[in-house]
């Protein structure tokens, strides 16, 4: 229902009460009043007629011309919802079970974690940012915690450097090249042990919560021994190394390179690695491959776990029998 009335300074003021929605605004003319009140009145009607194929296919332009998104919002019509329906349907029918389970490829591909939300099922996907993690970790330490002071600026020191990354992708590498920062800015090796024991809180609590599979942390060993540690690349180094390996004249130098900066395998077991080891038959909504290594230097069963980045090299050269990967006239000394 819309009505006009006359305002004290010659003005007119039109108000619509329809479906919900409450507007008014004030015109210099009757007519001018009339025509805004009519054209929202045939809007409204007009979007409560829109079928959810309708919904999908209106352009930006479109929903602008029909009274912008806020009237579509007041209306109560999932606009959002109608435009990614269809993903929105596969998002639904995941299991709880399949939810963790998705990488961040994956969830990208499906829309990305907005429709997640949009669906209610953001808590249950592994696409969590290092920020988001830490939200819930505080909440969950504050619980059993009186005196939480040096617990949340630590948390904070780790969120100013990690902050919307997601947390999948950060690696050991990572996580050591911080402590070595640590190390050459000349902090004791206490200090930096009590931080990195709050990280590897944090990530045992997303472990906990399936975020993860695995606490990195632990591997970053910080002790007396520090000032022996090897040394780790920076980014920008790995960055450079991996660039340089492309140019090389060897075609798999950056391979092997790769595959060693991944998994951290020595040099001699992937001179031994065979095509026949890795498997190539595993599901396509799984971004790592296993391959089995044995006779290792000390005799153990080792796995490698290849990240998508390294099997998308991997099937460049994919061969079919048991001959070697690195076969080449090279000098292994040489690589």
């Amino acid at each position: 229902m819309s009505y006009i009335r006359s305002l004290n300074n010659g003005k007119y003021q039109a108000t619509i009460r329809s479906k919900g929605i409450y507007q008014y605004k004030t015109f210099p003319t009757k007519k001018r009043a009339n025509a805004w009140a009519t054209k929202l009145e045939k809007n409204i009607k007009r979007i409560l007629r829109l079928t959810s194929r309708e919904l999908a296919a209106l352009s930006e332009t479109d929903i602008e011309d029909i009274g912008g998104s806020e009237l579509f919002i007041g209306l109560g019509v999932d606009l959002f919802g109608a435009r990614h329906s269809a993903k929105l349907e596969v998002i639904n029918n995941l299991s709880k079970k399949e939810l963790p389970q998705l990488t961040a490829q994956e969830v990208e591909s499906m829309g990305g974690l907005a429709l997640f939300e949009h669906a209610g099922k953001a808590s249950c996907v592994r696409y969590k940012t290092f920020n988001a993690v830490c939200d819930e970790y505080v909440v969950d330490w504050c619980k059993s915690h009186k005196d939480t002071t040096n617990q949340l600026s630590r948390v904070k020191l780790w969120c100013d450097i990690f902050g919307d990354r997601i947390i999948t992708d950060i690696d050991l590498f990572d996580i050591r090249e911080q402590l070595d920062l640590m190390i050459d800015s000349g902090q004791r090796l206490v200090t930096i042990s009590r931080k990195k024991a709050v990280l590897s809180s944090i990530f045992k609590y997303a472990l906990s919560r399936a975020y993860i599979d695995r606490n990195i942390v632990r591997d970053a060993v910080v002790g007396n021994d520090s000032k022996k540690r090897t040394r780790v690349l920076s980014s920008e180094e790995r960055r450079r190394l991996l660039e340089a390996c492309q140019h090389s004249s060897w075609d798999k130098l950056y391979l092997v390179v790769l595959i060693g900066l991944f998994t951290g395998a020595r040099k001699s077991e992937l001179m031994k690695l065979r095509w026949q080891d890795i498997d190539f038959q595993l599901s396509q909504t799984i971004l790592s491959k296993t391959a089995g290594l044995n006779d290792t230097k000390n005799n153990d069963s080792k796995v490698l776990v290849f990240p998508l980045i390294v099997m998308t090299e991997l099937k460049r050269f994919h061969s079919v029998g048991s001959g070697l990967i690195f076969e080449s006239k090279r000098k292994v000394s040489e690589i």
